[in-house]
């Protein structure tokens, strides 16, 4: 079972910060030519939050967000994180049915991209050509070790039927140290001026 960071602590600062960070190997040649090769196929995500207030006697923040870290023994537990402003999905494209096919990999689009989605908690609705499914399909676990993250019908959609869904979604994360700095600005008053973690796998 994998714990849900807690986004709803009193004190939390507005200035999040959200990182896509790439993994590209660059060889450059005396002439200055580089040659590049591309160690991800996705990025991950590196988060930043910072706690202004933490309060250790009413409301009990501060032993929320160090019982947590501790639970997870820094980097070595992946956890589940809810971006306030990132985590559902609303006619999502999962790909075009062509008569065999009965597994479509979750995803969601940014733009012109599109990355895999590897942890979706509740897939509210399904559509062919735009037509509400409501029987003949369910959501399961494929191509992750998160939980759902693939639509799954038990016929296959026939061939051009374009395939959607509504969903909602976490991204599964690790804190980025094995340390966490909260500091007693005042009695019964902490904070957290810089909490990280990253999307993992």
């Amino acid at each position: 079972m994998t714990d849900t960071f807690p986004t709803s602590l009193v004190g939390i600062k507005f200035d999040r910060k959200k990182t896509p960070v790439w993994d590209t190997r660059i060889q450059t040649s005396v002439s200055g030519k580089e040659e590049r090769a591309a160690v991800q196929t996705y990025p991950r995500w590196r988060f930043e939050v910072s706690y202004e207030l933490l309060r250790d006697n009413v409301g009990n923040e501060l032993q929320t967000l160090m019982g947590f870290f501790l639970a997870q023994q820094g980097r070595f537990t992946a956890f589940y994180y809810r971006d306030p402003y990132d985590y559902q999905v609303t006619a999502q494209g999962l790909g075009v049915g062509d008569g065999s096919t009965t597994d479509f990999p979750l995803v969601r689009s940014l733009g012109g991209f599109a990355e895999p989605v590897f942890h979706a908690p509740t897939v509210t609705a399904v559509y062919f050509n735009g037509a509400l499914q409501s029987t003949g399909w369910s959501a399961t676990a494929s191509t992750g070790g998160y939980g759902t993250d693939t639509i799954h019908f038990i016929a296959a959609p026939g061939s051009g039927v374009v395939v959607t869904a509504d969903f909602t979604f976490n991204f599964v994360c690790r804190f980025d140290d094995d340390s966490l700095e909260f500091n007693n600005f005042m009695s019964h008053m902490w904070e957290a001026q810089t909490v990280t973690f990253l999307s993992v796998k």
